[in-house]
């Protein structure tokens, strides 16, 4: 609504920007290390991260349990890698 306020103007124009900007632009804040590749993304520093935590699982407590959630935590990696080299 237009109203002679020219404040009242601006925080209803910027609030019609930005909401459906907040609804449907991805957004999200994870580490970025200057090492790390342009392509490797928050999907891989997931897949990095969940690689790692079954890493040490499987070296603490080893076991044949572990050992398969670390080669699937692997494969998955490899499968994630991939496909952000691709992209």
């Amino acid at each position: 609504m237009v109203t002679d306020d020219m404040n009242h103007n601006v925080a209803t124009l910027t609030s019609l920007i930005i909401s459906p900007q907040a609804r449907h632009v991805p957004h999200r804040a994870y580490r970025v290390d200057p090492r790390d590749q342009p392509w490797f993304s928050y999907r891989c520093w997931q897949a990095a991260d969940a690689k790692y935590k079954a890493w040490t699982r499987l070296k603490c407590r080893p076991s044949r349990r572990h050992k398969v959630q670390h080669r699937a935590a692997c494969k998955n990696m490899a499968r994630v890698a991939t496909w952000a080299r691709q992209r």
